[in-house]
């Protein structure tokens, strides 16, 4: 390789790549992540007309900065010229809750997007049932199944790597068993592939039902005033338009429910495909490096990136940010006075 930056040693070149990936790339990721949401959560969370939709993206939203809150410390880790930690307190949270608790976030961030798409496609393709279900109760429980199941999937990682002094500090020692291998992989199709191949089909589903339901409003316009027999001439056109109103909303439902999926698709496959390469590297490679570290920025861009699908892909969710901010930095109106003459 003639160009100076890549023909270095092997270590170096490691080196090179975790400053890039690690301390520019990913950090400015990371601050786009938290500031986005931040911005959109007091907009979610002030009391609107949003029922259990504004419930799932509120929890969303706050799971998604605490990945990136958690990202933070391995950044600065990763981005480091050394691989030695300083004390031993850090070199702890390296090797017993680093991977936790962003195993735990990003599995518990997938879950809420495949429970959201689980109301959608109750609300598209099984109507009935989705007015009769008390939809609220059945919301907070299943984001409580999610919370569950996150905690204890990736309690394996709260174990699996240990602490040992080093010259100049601490490092962290991962252990490579047989059964940490079957973990890593039992893992990615659980928190990952399973979630997107499931979230895929009822996308697909509730693309079909939309169809019907479009069909079936076509079908109840009203027709035209030479055809109206025994209704109401004012009723027809009310009753139609607030269906279309309902179509319409729906539709951008889905279309935010579709992009947050898709990008949670291009997101995460690198990174369980990288994950699982990993496990069986015989030897460092630095095509392997280069392929974990852009998609580790992939999935990093996912999680960061949703507040800007509730931005572009929902009208309604764009018209309430700019009302909230518009009503929260609005001037006081003065008072009127009345003088009697």
């Amino acid at each position: 390789m003639d160009h100076p930056y890549l023909n270095v040693s092997d270590a170096e070149f490691t080196r090179r790549l975790h400053h890039v990936t690690y301390g520019v790339v990913a950090p400015l990721l990371v601050t786009s992540g938290i500031v986005g949401n931040l911005v959109f959560l007091p907009c979610l969370v002030a009391p609107q007309r949003w029922g259990v939709t504004r419930l799932f993206l509120v929890v969303l939203s706050s799971v998604d900065m605490s990945i990136m809150a958690g990202l933070i410390p391995t950044l600065v880790r990763l981005a480091a010229p050394t691989e030695t930690i300083d004390t031993e307190p850090l070199a702890t949270y390296a090797a017993h809750v680093e991977q936790w608790l962003l195993t735990t976030t990003m599995c518990a961030s997938v879950g809420v997007v495949l429970v959201l798409t689980v109301d959608r496609y109750t609300s598209v393709c099984r109507y009935v049932e989705f007015q009769r279900t008390q939809r609220r109760e059945q919301a907070r429980r299943r984001l409580v199944a999610v919370g569950v199941v996150s905690v204890v999937v990736s309690l394996p990682c709260l174990f699996n790597s240990s602490t040992k002094e080093v010259a100049g500090g601490w490092a962290v020692d991962h252990h490579r068993t047989g059964g940490w291998k079957g973990y890593i992989i039992f893992s990615e199709v659980v928190t990952r592939l399973a979630p997107m191949l499931a979230g895929l089909l009822l996308n697909w589903r509730i693309a079909l039902g939309f169809r019907e339901m479009v069909a079936r409003a076509e079908g109840r316009r009203p027709p035209g005033p030479g055809q109206q027999r025994g209704v109401s001439v004012a009723s027809m056109p009310s009753m139609a338009a607030m269906e279309e109103r309902a179509v319409s909303e729906e539709r951008q439902l889905i279309w935010l429910v579709v992009a947050i999926m898709v990008g949670l698709v291009l997101g995460m496959t690198p990174a369980a495909v990288t994950s699982c390469c990993l496990l069986y590297a015989d030897r460092p490679s630095r095509a392997l490096d280069v392929a974990t570290a852009l998609a580790n920025l992939l999935e990093i861009a996912n999680f960061s990136a949703n507040y800007l699908f509730y931005l572009i892909f929902n009208k309604r969710l764009r018209k309430s940010l700019i009302d909230f901010y518009r009503n929260l930095f609005a001037a006081p109106e003065k008072p009127v006075t009345i003088v009697n003459g």
